[in-house]
C-alpha cells in the first residue's frame, strides 16, 4: 500500500524505513510517496534511508539508485548520520535521538527554475528488501 502526504515523513515496514521530515507512519509496503516544496537555490532533503542494528550500528548500507531523474535540478546522495524515526515498540527506538549512520538523498532546482519537479529512486536495504520513494517536488 502506497503512503502520502502533504510534506515528506517516514514510512516504517519490518526491517525497512523511509525518513523525511515529519513524524513517522506504518506502511504495509516498501513504498513511499512524497511532497516537498523548496525555494530556488536552497537544498532540500527529500529522504533519508537507514538499516540500523537495536543498538544503532550500522547493520549495512542500502543501495539508492535513481530511476527518474529530477528533470529541473540535481541530486547528491550522503552517507552520514541519520536520526531515525522509529515507534515506541520497535527495538530500535533508541535510535530516534542516538542517530546511526545512513544516507540522505537532497535535491537543488537548476538556477532561476521555478516549477514542478519529480524524481524516483529504488531502494535495496541491506535487509534484502526493496522498496520506491516517488517524490513530487515543487520550486519557488
Amino acid at each position: 500500500m502506497l503512503k502520502s502526504k502533504s510534506h515528506l515523513v517516514s514510512a516504517v515496514a519490518a526491517g525497512f524505513i523511509f525518513f523525511g521530515m515529519n513524524a513517522a507512519y506504518a506502511a504495509s509496503s516498501d513504498d513511499y510517496s512524497g511532497k516537498v516544496t523548496v525555494l530556488n537555490g536552497h537544498e532540500v532533503s527529500l529522504f533519508g534511508h537507514s538499516d540500523l542494528n537495536p543498538d544503532c550500528t550500522k547493520f549495512g548500507y542500502s543501495t539508492i539508485t535513481s530511476v527518474v531523474r529530477p528533470a529541473h535540478g540535481t541530486i547528491r546522495m550522503v552517507h552520514q548520520k541519520i536520526f531515525a524515526v522509529f515507534g515506541a515498540t520497535n527495538p530500535r527506538y533508541q535510535c530516534n535521538t542516538k542517530g546511526g549512520p545512513g544516507i540522505r538523498v537532497y535535491y537543488r532546482a537548476n538556477k532561476g527554475y521555478h516549477g514542478s519537479d519529480h524524481a524516483v529512486f529504488s531502494v535495496y536495504s541491506a535487509y534484502g528488501r526493496k522498496g520506491t520513494a516517488t517524490i513530487d517536488i515543487s520550486v519557488d
